[in-house]
Order: C-alpha cells, then structure tokens, then sequence
C-alpha cells in the first residue's frame, strides 16, 4: 500500500455522507457502526478502534490539505 510503489495508492477515495470512508486505509464504512472522532468540527469515522487510535494520535497526516 505504499504510494511510491503502487500507482494505486496515489490518489485517496473521497469520503462524503452517502459513502464515507476511514481516514486511515479509505476502506468503505457503515456510520451506524463505526468507530468515531470529531477534529476541526468534522466527524470521521473509521473501520476499527485501532485506527481511531492512530487518527487521534496525529490527524493531519490523514487529512488532504482542503480537509483540515
């Protein structure tokens, strides 16, 4: 998964209300269910504690510069 090995992992999937997606590994997630942190007034949510964990630690390095 690393972004300067695999052209795949350069771009970051988009998250929004109908399809929202964890910060950390972009998997797809169920709101109803998931984990999640509120930072700068936005609501993340994310596919399992551990990541919400790592999130909280240092969440601009998950964030696109127009997200923070």
């Amino acid at each position: 998964m690393d972004p300067n090995s695999n052209h795949a992992y350069r771009t970051r999937r988009a998250s929004g209300t109908a399809h929202p997606v964890c910060p950390v590994c972009d998997m797809e997630i169920d709101p109803a269910t998931a984990p999640r942190s509120v930072y700068r007034d936005k609501t993340y949510y994310f596919c399992m504690p551990p990541h919400k964990v790592v999130f909280d630690k240092a969440p601009e390095q998950f964030l696109n510069s127009n997200d923070a």
